[in-house]
């Protein structure tokens, strides 16, 4: 198979950065992208993404803009964030199957139904401006999670957790990776501490999970 652009639909990565699907690896001219400078665009990306949360939430809470317009601008933020970490993580947007799409559908349906119950508390006025403008950024640093499953479902895999799914204690923040390695017969995956904080839960599955063994 040949190498696919990443074209991750508008992505940190680079527009000459090209993915080799058969070793499964980015590569820029003759040197591969590591796997942390591949978390370091996760995470900038998300960095990205809750900046235009932050513009957002500023706008809804002075009333520029309707709630129901931010609420219609919020779901197309997430929609572009979850689909960039995605898509990161597949390698590039010629590498997304039927099944990809369908995961990330699902994902984003979730995330649409949290934000529909935000929005109503926003119209009843029970949110600050500050309240309003975190709880925004959840959204965007939950993205993290579309990464991960992007790429464990590039393996086949479908892990016990991942990173920003809000199953830890630092629940979106979480910038933990999980790192997959295969041999012929099992999948080695380790939950990696990211460079931050750790909550508890977050050094437990580093703990458990290193590594987890699937059988191939």
């Amino acid at each position: 198979m040949s190498p696919a652009k990443p074209n991750p639909s508008g992505a940190t990565a680079n527009a000459d950065w090209i993915y080799n699907q058969q070793v499964g690896i980015y590569r820029k001219g003759n040197r591969g992208i590591t796997p942390r400078r591949l978390i370091e665009v996760r995470n900038e990306t998300v960095a990205g993404s809750t900046a235009a949360s932050d513009g957002l939430a500023a706008q809804v809470s002075t009333g520029q803009i309707s709630v129901q317009t931010w609420t219609t601008q919020m779901r197309a933020a997430i929609k572009e964030a979850y689909t960039q970490q995605y898509v990161l993580a597949r390698g590039g947007i010629n590498n997304m199957t039927q099944a990809d799409w369908g995961r990330l559908g699902g994902a984003l349906r979730e995330q649409y139904q949290y934000l529909d119950r935000f929005a109503q508390e926003i119209t009843m006025g029970r949110l600050s401006p500050a309240q309003i403008q975190s709880r925004a950024r959840l959204y965007m640093n939950s993205a993290t999670q579309a990464f991960e499953r992007g790429k464990a479902a590039g393996k086949g895999l479908v892990l016990p957790a991942y990173p920003g799914d809000g199953s830890t204690q630092c629940r979106t923040n979480c910038k933990c990776r999980w790192d997959i390695r295969e041999t012929s017969g099992a999948y080695y995956c380790r939950w990696l501490l990211g460079v931050a904080e750790h909550c508890p839960d977050c050094v437990t599955n580093a703990g458990r999970w290193n590594p987890l063994v699937i059988a191939r």
